[in-house]
């Protein structure tokens, strides 16, 4: 791998001390870095400067510098190049990085040298009928209510196939990847990242049986939000996109035909990580 890319919240970086290390070791090796006009100006490094789009093509690798949000934002911007990610953690839980900030020279050589894994996690497609523009997940779609709107009567069709209501606050629809992320928090399922599978999850459900539960991927979930007194609902897309519903909206989820490849260098079972993140020990 040559030319690599170098996506970094900024946030966590304020002042690029850590990205600019990363940036110049990949140029001290032999790599050409590719990185923002906001970056390179801040480092004085003009020369290595694309667009964001020539960088999500060109790169072979992109070296992501932030914590699981940075993740996400990257994860959806490669979706159609396919673009391998790198995690490098400078954020807070990090679940979806591959290493800590310490580790991130050597992750970077064994990537760099082939010795790693690559895991292809599925991701969603989302379209509101009215708008019918489509918007992509790496961990979730939700439809939640807003402000001080009341509970939402949210109805569940799966393949055209009406299967009930929900009374609550939401819902969420959620990739294996997403399991581990708002699903958990609401009492849904931890499901393996790598299997083909889809958790339906209601949030503070005002009903007595209504429970989580997992369909296939190649399933086509249909969610239609009714008129309620004070009517304010939101659909979220790995909580970073959103598209404020309005009453009878429809919304449509299956599975999108874009993965996100994630590079492993730290040989560390899903279990073990799960344990070790969620503070299980």
């Amino acid at each position: 791998m040559r030319k690599i890319g170098v996506f970094s919240n900024l946030s966590r970086d304020p002042d690029l001390e850590f990205t600019d290390g990363i940036v110049r070791w990949l140029y001290k090796n032999g790599h050409e870095p590719l990185i923002s006009e906001d970056v390179g100006s801040a480092l004085g490094l003009n020369e290595f400067v694309k667009g964001a789009e020539e960088i999500y093509e060109r790169a072979e690798l992109l070296v992501v510098l932030g914590g699981d949000g940075t993740i996400l934002s990257a994860a959806r911007n490669c979706a159609e190049s396919g673009t391998p990610l790198l995690g490098v953690n400078i954020g807070a839980l990090g679940y979806l990085t591959d290493v800590d900030a310490s580790d991130a020279i050597v992750a970077l050589e064994r990537a760099l040298s082939g010795d790693y894994v690559m895991e292809r996690r599925m991701m969603l497609e989302a379209r509101a009928i009215r708008d019918n523009e489509s918007h992509l997940a790496l961990n979730d779609v939700c439809v939640f209510r807003g402000g001080f709107s009341t509970m939402l009567t949210i109805n569940l069709d799966i393949n055209g196939e009406y299967i009930g209501h929900y009374r609550a606050d939401g819902l969420i629809v959620a990739t294996p990847t997403g399991s581990t992320a708002y699903n958990l928090s609401a009492g849904g399922p931890i499901l393996k990242p790598d299997s083909e599978m889809i958790a339906i999850t209601p949030i503070c459900a005002h009903m007595l049986c209504a429970k989580a539960f997992v369909v296939s991927a190649d399933d086509v979930i249909t969610i239609n939000v009714e008129r309620t007194r004070n009517f304010n609902a939101t659909a979220a897309f790995d909580g970073q996109n959103y598209v404020e519903l309005q009453p009878e909206d429809i919304i449509t989820v299956r599975r999108s035909s874009y993965h996100t490849k994630i590079i492993k260098t730290v040989k560390k079972s899903f279990y073990s990580i799960l344990s070790h993140k969620m503070n299980y020990r």
